[in-house]
Formats: structure tokens, sequence, C-alpha cells
């Protein structure tokens, strides 16, 4: 039987091709598909699609215009970008931007379909926004031709508003202007008290771009600087002026500072007051009492005004030389003894009077006529050579007229008023310097960049001035001074400085002849002039002396007879406490520098022909003394650290004196320390008293209330007596 076998190969061939057949039309349906449901392409002669090619890009345009800011682009399948942003004029136009479709134009070339406004500025921009914003809240007609100046780009607004007159800075004030260096500008619509403020700023990301942001100092987005045209709440931006007309009133034991106050447009605050660049207080008042002023040495005070912003104005300034007295109530030492005198009576009734401590105890002496007191910042107690005591003062501002009247501590009388004619009216660096022949009142006259050296000298023929040439250099305001020489002659001396270093000079005037001599200039010194110089009458000559610091070697430079000398204090010397440095003259003319350091008071002396510093000595004993109102001051035997020791409830005073023999310490017995700022040491014969002034009568008690004044003695290194008067009527007080 046949049987009929099948053609494997056959089927296998059909299989494949309908296989081949089936796959052909499905690929065919899978590619219609695609094609109808792919995307049209976009016309390229057209701008970017702004609606999005598909849903993901539809989500990030709602995204856009729900926050109002630019997201950035999408990348279609084709490779072509849509900007799926919004135009941040729409958000603005919702606080009154005008220009709610603003081109998204290229911002670097006015061909680039960008758009000016109204105000000279591109639509969209960040100077365009902030010029509106101006406009709007703050009321200020600005534009891009405001104040007659072409503002620009951002990066130039700065500088335009710098010249004229409204020069950035770092305070925000709500209204003002953020300026950015990297040319950008926003408005500042708030500002918080930590100094968080809200900005309102258009553009930041070249699509036109608008948002409010909070922003703090540090972050990137925080401007570098603030301009101020016309801001909706004002902030000070400017200091106050200098406090003017710094006057001091020098005594022992207590200086008054006082000044005229300053000015500022939101109000000053306060003052603060620096001694040689130390602050000492701040205050409110115009008035500052030093009650532990540095001894034997120049003291520069400064006075700078603040107010509640912060800003603080240049210093007023005023320099006081060592053993200077202007005081309305002071002790000064006399021949018969130590006095307390001052202004007496009252505005209509100005007289004068002292207590003398003489040797059958206190005498009052009292002017019996009716005098003039003088000018606050003029007047002064000078105690003379020959031990008489003279009142001088300025008694007519207008006519610069001169006065001094002299006590005879020995006949117990006061003289007549010495009345000068109109003198020349000083400009600055008045003082009274004391002469062998009479008191003498220096400054400078004339113009205030050319100035001349003045002085007005009285003398057995009356009142003469002389005044120096008109070429003769100033010098620096802190480093000049007028001193009395150890010959009677006045010195009036300055530091010059310059580029490379700084020149000292000094020129003299003859009281008697009243003839001003050649001017003296040294060297160069390349370390340049010290921060506050100390000028003394040496033996030598005039001489300007600094202590160690620590850019600097301590010394003095000395104008010799043969020149001028540079005398540098050894390597070795410390600088000692700061406030506790001295240099301490008297006057022969010996000059010595004393501190405080590491527990110790140390001397040197400078010798005769101011070429060299003696060996210095020391001692431990200084901390028996009290910091507050302890001095330096010059015996006859030596100089001496003079202070209060004991305790509140045993009260004593003591004197450490530098003797040829070494260092050797006085305490007293208990003594009253006395009131705060009426208590000094006084140079006494060959020692010295401490003085002050006490009450008279007891809380609650029935006597009637009042003042003494109490001296007690030092003579040969020990403590005397205390001699204390009866209740007195005391001169007034200080009117600084």
């Amino acid at each position: 039987m046949h049987v009929v076998r099948p053609n494997y190969a056959a089927i296998t061939r059909a299989v494949r091709w309908t296989v081949l057949v089936l796959a052909v039309l499905l690929a065919m349906v899978v590619v219609l598909l695609a094609v109808v449901t792919a995307p049209a392409r976009a016309d390229g002669g057209k701008g970017p699609d702004q609606t999005g090619p598909d849903r993901e890009a539809q989500l990030a345009l709602q995204n856009a215009i729900d926050n109002g800011t630019a997201t950035g682009t999408y990348v279609g399948p084709f490779g072509n970008e849509h900007w799926v942003g919004v135009f941040g004029t729409h958000v603005a136009a919702g606080y009154g931007y005008p220009y709610p479709a603003a081109p998204d134009c290229n911002e670097g070339s006015l061909g680039g379909g960008c758009s000016g406004d109204s105000r000279g500025f591109l639509q969209g921009q960040c100077t365009s926004w902030v010029a509106y914003r101006l406009a709007m809240r703050n009321g200020l007609s600005f534009s891009n031709w405001y104040a007659g100046q072409h503002w620009g780009n951002a990066s130039e607004w700065a500088k335009v508003a710098k010249g004229i007159g409204h020069k950035p800075d770092k305070t925000p004030a709500i209204g003002s202007i953020g300026w950015y260096k990297r040319g950008h500008v926003s408005y500042v619509e708030d500002v918080y008290s930590n100094g968080t403020i809200l900005i309102s700023e258009m553009n930041t990301d070249g699509h036109n771009g608008f948002h409010f942001a909070t922003v703090s100092p540090g972050m990137r987005s925080y401007p570098d600087k603030f301009i101020h045209l016309d801001d909706v709440v004002p902030v000070d931006t400017t200091p106050p002026t200098v406090p003017t007309d710094v006057r001091a009133a020098a005594h022992r034991g207590r200086t008054g500072v006082a000044w005229r106050p300053s000015s500022d447009a939101f109000g000053v605050v306060g003052y603060r007051v620096f001694r040689n660049g130390v602050r000492l207080a701040t205050v409110r008042g115009t008035s500052y009492l030093d009650r532990n002023p540095l001894s034997g040495v120049t003291a520069v005070y400064d006075v700078v005004a603040f107010d509640g912003a912060g800003h603080v104005s240049s210093p007023g300034r005023v320099t006081v030389q060592p053993g200077t007295e202007g005081a309305d109530r002071a002790w000064v030492s006399t021949a018969a003894g130590p006095a307390m005198c001052g202004r007496m009576g009252n505005d209509r009734h100005q007289r004068l009077g002292c207590r003398l401590l003489t040797d059958s105890g206190w005498r009052g002496v009292e002017l019996d006529r009716t005098t003039a007191w003088g000018e606050i910042s003029s007047r002064a107690f000078l105690p003379s050579p020959d031990g008489t005591v003279s009142y001088c003062r300025e008694i007519s501002r207008a006519a610069s007229m001169l006065a001094c009247t002299a006590l005879d501590p020995d006949a117990g009388e006061w003289g007549l008023d010495r009345t000068s004619g109109s003198t020349p009216h000083l400009v600055s660096d008045a003082t009274w310097v004391t002469t062998a022949s009479g008191p003498a009142r220096c400054g400078l006259t004339g113009a205030a960049r050319h100035p001349s050296a003045t002085c007005t000298a009285l003398g057995t023929e009356g009142w003469r001035t002389a005044t120096t040439s008109s070429t003769v250099n100033a010098g620096s305001q802190i480093g000049r001074a007028f001193l009395a020489d150890s010959d009677g002659s006045i010195s009036w001396c300055r530091w010059l400085p310059e580029k490379k270093g700084a020149r000292s000079a000094c020129i003299s005037l003859d009281p008697l002849t009243m003839t001003w001599g050649s001017d003296s200039i040294s060297g160069r010194l390349k370390a340049g002039a010290p921060a506050y110089p100390t000028w003394v009458g040496a033996n030598a000559g005039p001489a300007s002396c600094w202590s160690p610091a620590r850019d600097r070697r301590g010394g003095c430079r000395v104008l010799t007879s043969t020149g001028w000398r540079n005398v540098a204090l050894p390597k070795k010397a410390t600088a000692g406490e700061r406030g506790s440095t001295a240099f301490i003259t008297d006057r022969s003319g010996e000059v010595t520098w004393c501190r405080i350091a590491w527990g110790k008071a140390a001397c040197a002396q400078l010798s005769a022909d101011g070429t060299f510093w003696l060996r210095a000595r020391a001692t431990r004993t200084v901390r028996k003394l009290q910091h507050d109102g302890r001095t330096w001051t010059r015996l006859a035997n030596g100089p001496a650290l003079c202070g209060r020791a004991g305790t509140a409830k045993q009260p004593r005073v003591a004197c450490q004196v530098l003797t040829d023999a070494g260092w050797r310490t006085t305490t007293s017995q208990t003594v009253s320390w006395g009131s705060p700022g009426y208590r000094a040491f006084v140079p006494s014969g060959a020692g010295a008293a401490y003085c002050r002034t006490m009450p008279a009568g007891r809380k609650g008690h029935k006597t009637k209330q009042g003042e003494k004044v109490s001296c007690t003695p030092m003579t040969k290194h020990e403590w005397g007596v205390t001699r204390t008067s009866q209740r007195v009527r005391l001169a007034l007080p200080d009117s600084i």
C-alpha cells in the first residue's frame, strides 16, 4: 500500500514566509502609528514655542505661571529647545508695572527685539523696574536722565550717584536701591532688625524674570551697596558734625574737658572721650571730668560724637601740656605754702580768693574789689618762680584783651589788674606759659594754613607782643607745644611729618627783648613722629620725649647748643603700664622718665648735657598705693610716686621717693582722703602736701553744712600733722 509522506521542507518554507509577512505588516502598523501621533515640527523662522510640546512641557509651563518665574528650557524629542517660562513682566503687572508683555530680548543689543520704556530704560530689565518703583512708591521722578546725569547700565549707577552727592553705603533703607558690582540693581521693599531685607528685582534670569526675595548679608543676592536718593523711610547715613570749641581746664589731680554740642539730622546720642587714643568714657552731656589725668605727659583729648545708627564724627581735639594750670578752683604752690584759689562772688560782683596754709594756720585772702573773671577757656592760676601766684585770663574775646592779677602770699594781698590793649587773635594752641619775667599768653595767629607763632608777655614794662615770620612751618597739631625753657625763654616746638619720616623744629623767644630767634630744624627721623610726644624744657634745651612702644624704642630728641641729638632709652627699658608713664621736669631743667612696670616703680634721669640716660632704679612697693589718684610729682630730693594708701576704714597717704640713696617709702598716719576731684599732692618747700576739701557737717546735725580745706605735709620723708580749717566759704566750682 502506497503511503503519502508530508513535504516537511515545503511546510517550513511556508511558515517562514508567513512569519516574515506578519512581521512586516506589524512593523508598518507601528510606523504608521508613530507618524500619526508625532508632534508637528516648530517653524524655524518663528520664536520659541511658548506652549510646550507635550504634557511634561505643559506641566513645566503651568508651574512657571503659578510661580511667576522662568523655569528654563525643555528639549523636545527632535532636539529643539522650548523655553517654557513666562515673562516676569506679567507678574510685575500685578504691582502696576506698565509693560506686562515686555519682549524677551537680547539686553546686550537694542537690535535684539528690545523695547524702551517711558523712562529711558529697556522694558523688562532690572533698571526699568527700579525706576518704576522709585516713581510709584518713593514719588521720585527718576529716569535715565535724573539730576542731569546719564545713568546708563546698572553697573554705572553707584558712580553716577556718588557724583551727585549720594555716596553709596552699606546701610539698607526702605525705598533705597540695592546695587551689585556684577551689574544689577534691585529695590529694597523692607528692612528687618536682624539685617535681613526684602527686595524686588527683575531680569535676574535673562528672561525678564521677576520676584520678591528675602536676603541676608553674605548671600550672593544681597546688594553690595545701597544708593539713597529719596528713601521711603529715611535712615541716618551721615555722621554728626565735629564737636567744636573743645577746651580743657587742667589741674593737679583732675582735668575738665568741655565742648560745644554737635548736630545730626537724626539726633546725637552721646560723645566718646579719648585721652592719647584710649577711651575714657561715654557721656551724654558736653563735658567730662578726668579724675585721674596723666602727670608729666602731654595729654591729647579727643571727643567724637555718635548717633543712633553708629556713625561717629571726626574728633574735636585739645592738647594739655605738662605743668599747665587752667582752673577756676585749684591747689597751687606759693612761697607761704599750699593754697586753694579760685573765683569768688557772683556774676554781678566777680572776685577772687585764696585759702593759704601758712606757719600760723589757714588764712583767707579775698580780693576786696570787683574784677573780671574772663573767658572760660582762657583763665588759669600761674605760680611764678618767686613764689607769687597770678590769675590770668582773656577778658574780651572780641578785642583779645588780656589781664593778670597777682597774689603776694607773704603779704596776703592781691595786686592791681594788669590789663593789655588789643592783642592778636589766637586761632589755635592758645596757652599760658610761666617765665622768669612773668606770664605770657601764646598761640598761633594768622591764616589756618599758614599760621605764625605769637606770644604776648607781661613784664615790668607792661604787655608786649612778638610774632614769628609767616614762613614758619606749623607742623603736626598733636606734636607742637609752647614751653618755658630752664633759661627763662619760651620755645615753640613741633614735629614736621614727611613721607619718609619726620623732622623736629624749635624757635625760641627772649621774653626780655621780645625777639624770636632763628628756627632750628633737625634731620629726618625715619621712624616718623611719635604718636603723642611730650615736650619738656631740659637743661640742655627743649626736648621731645616719648615712652617705648611696640613699634619703636623710647627716648628724647634734644635741641642742645650743638644741634639736635637723639638720646634713646636703654633697650631693656620696659614701656610700663598704660597711663603710668611720665616725663617729669623741675625748674632747673632736670628731666626724669618714670613709670610703673611689673609691679615696680622705676625712673631714669637724662644727663644734664642731654647725651645719655643715667641708670634706672626700681622698687616693689608700688602695690600699696590706690590705682585711682596715684600721681608722679617732683620733690626737692627726687621724683616721687604718691597716692592714697590703706583702706576706706583706715585711709592713709604715701609717697615713694627716689633719692640719691635709693627708693624710700613714707606712709602717713590715718588721715581723711577728702572729696573726690578736689584733692592733690602739692609741692611745698622741700617736700609735698596732700591737700583736699572735706565736708564740714554731719548728716542730721543742726550745724550748717559747709566745707573745710585740709593739708597733710611731708618733709624729709616724714609726714607731719594734718592742718584743717574751720568751715569756710570756698571758691566757686569749676565751670568745666
